[in-house]
């Protein structure tokens, strides 16, 4: 990698180093400006050791999951996007990856793109399942109706759920699994098997 700049007296660009900066695993990888939904929001640096400690973690609880599809919805600056999206789907299991900027079209997109791989926060399931009883989507059609028939994992985290709604998609084939973490801990702590929902 090259490093360029520009001198003030000129407005050509000029190699200045192939020194690049350090990606040792103590070295941040990122910084994260947390929400504050909870208490003020705060600064949060992010090792490359941490992240990488995260990934080795996941690929044990998950295993081997094949390249696919996963859509990115949830502002860059949030953990999650940067967990799930970049390093996770992109770093770890090669996932193509489809960015919606408008976070009220994810279901719309999620019905062009057929991910292989969906977490959302509960009010997008929440909001899916009103939507789905309105229309009176028939539980064997739901997969299909959400764009979601190809989808190996469904994901939901950031807050609580209530439990009828998980208890819905359940009959549906999809099973939720949920997951808790902190911006302070590079996202996920905990994450409940999909073999064993609760």
């Amino acid at each position: 990698m090259w490093w360029w700049s520009r001198s003030s007296a000129s407005s050509n660009p000029r190699r200045t180093s192939t020194t690049r900066p350090s990606g040792a695993p103590s070295g941040p990888l990122t910084l994260i400006y947390t929400s504050g939904t909870t208490g003020p929001p705060k600064g949060v640096e992010t090792t490359h050791a941490n992240m990488l400690a995260e990934l080795r973690g996941l690929d044990e609880f998950l295993g081997a999951l094949a390249p696919g599809r996963a859509v990115s919805f949830l502002p860059s600056a949030h953990i999650a996007d940067r967990w799930a999206s970049q390093y996770t789907a992109l770093c770890t299991y090669g996932h193509a990856l489809t960015c919606c900027p408008d976070p009220r079209e994810v279901m719309a997109v999620v019905r062009e793109v057929h991910p292989t791989i969906f977490g959302a926060v509960p009010r997008v399931w929440e909001k899916a399942k009103a939507a789905l009883e309105a229309g009176g989507v028939q539980k064997g059609a739901i997969k299909a109706a959400l764009g979601l028939e190809q989808c190996e994992r469904f994901v939901i985290g950031a807050a609580p759920i209530p439990v009828e709604v998980l208890e819905y998609f359940a009959e549906a084939g999809v099973v939720i699994q949920e997951v808790w973490g902190m911006s302070e801990l590079s996202c996920v702590a905990t994450m409940v098997p999909k073999d064993d929902p609760r």
